[in-house]
């Protein structure tokens, strides 16, 4: 898929195209128009019968060795393609991961994995020693609601971590944890939306899926903007495409989002309805999550749905 590192030849053995994408799909109500979705795919199902911690897999990333890397409820696992290790909470170990769940994941420049927990912030594992150290963002006057992270996304140009928070989008010094900024998603009296997912352009702007609906911090902007309010209302994951354009799963289906802003609805071609995520394959497909019933794969070029 699209953004994935090429996996080692144990692993493409083992890992089928779609495998990873399919370990993500939510089970939510089912959207109109899945029935004309037809299942000419098939894939290797990894399940608490086969090694996996729990069946409900919160947050996933494919290292730049190939390696996968999984979270829920029950702690943090990676598969080699044969097999996982578990990675879990010690009471007598300071240097194992929190308890929690664990909502987040994101590799760096230096290979080090950053993990985001539901619960008790940011923990970050050094690809030298394997060590799991927890990182407190903007220290002992920080503010309330940073506790709780739901995204990441790394930012060269910022020269940050973006971490995606209940008390809105923080960017954090990696080396020190330090707070450069905090942008709230709402304004004072409003309820803050979930930042479900965040994802970096190419021109630097940060996008944020949210139930509020899709928002755009521009790089000359010290504040997010709502952006095609008319056509999408509530978003659940984000994806660049391969013309460098936004893709958005929302609750209406998948959008294509233009420089200019204007979205236009990609798929399906008739009706709509919730798409939890979106993946474009180097063949132009998008692999699109469907609540309750699998994966559709949908072809642009003739606009065909498996």
């Amino acid at each position: 898929m699209t953004g994935f590192a090429p996996l080692p030849r144990r692993l493409r053995m083992r890992l089928g195209a779609g495998l990873l994408f399919a370990c993500a799909i939510a089970t939510s109500a089912s959207p109109a128009g899945a029935e004309a979705v037809r299942r000419d795919f098939y894939f290797q199902t990894l399940d608490a019968e086969r090694g996996l911690a729990q069946n409900t897999v919160t947050a996933m990333l494919q290292d730049r060795s190939g390696f996968v890397w999984i979270g829920n409820a029950a702690g943090l696992q990676q598969y080699d393609g044969y097999g996982f290790s578990t990675y879990e909470h010690a009471a007598d170990d300071p240097n194992s991961l929190p308890e929690g769940a664990i909502s987040a994941l994101a590799e760096d420049g230096r290979g080090d994995l950053w993990i985001g927990t539901s619960s008790h912030g940011l923990v970050r594992r050094g690809a030298a020693d394997g060590r799991f150290r927890r990182v407190a963002i903007g220290g002992a006057g920080a503010p309330d609601g940073l506790a709780g992270t739901y995204s990441l996304q790394f930012d060269a140009h910022r020269g940050g971590l973006w971490v995606g928070t209940d008390a809105g989008v923080a960017l954090v010094e990696p080396s020190s944890g330090r707070l450069l900024r905090l942008l709230p998603l709402a304004g004072a009296n409003a309820p803050a939306p979930t930042p479900r997912k965040l994802r970096l352009a190419d021109d630097g702007s940060l996008w944020v899926a949210s139930p509020a609906g899709l928002l755009r911090l521009a790089p000359q902007d010290d504040a997010f903007g709502r952006v095609a309010a008319d056509a999408i209302d509530d978003v659940y994951d984000l994806a660049i495409g391969n013309d460098r354009q936004l893709l958005a799963a929302t609750a209406h289906g998948v959008f294509r989002v233009r420089d200019d802003g204007a979205a236009e609805h990609v798929w399906p071609e008739q009706g709509g309805g919730p798409v939890t995520a979106v993946a474009e394959d180097a063949r132009g497909r998008l692999w699109i999550a469907v609540p309750r019933e699998g994966i559709a794969v949908f072809d642009p070029a003739d606009r065909q749905t498996q």
